[in-house]
């Protein structure tokens, strides 16, 4: 798929396995998950993140 901009367009599609970061571009990882719950889907969330942290 790519960047999730409008879940409801979206899930007309439902993957097997929905891998989410933090911060994507359009709707939060976070949020995504909480409507795939919401909504009861038969979805696996992994949820990545990576930051680069300079001192």
């Amino acid at each position: 798929m790519g960047p999730v901009r409008d879940i409801n367009a979206e899930l007309e599609f439902i993957p097997d396995i929905a891998v989410l970061d933090c911060q994507l571009p359009g709707l939060s990882g976070p949020e995504v998950a909480q409507e795939i719950g919401r909504r009861g889907l038969p979805v696996r969330v992994l949820a990545l993140s990576a930051y680069r942290y300079e001192r």
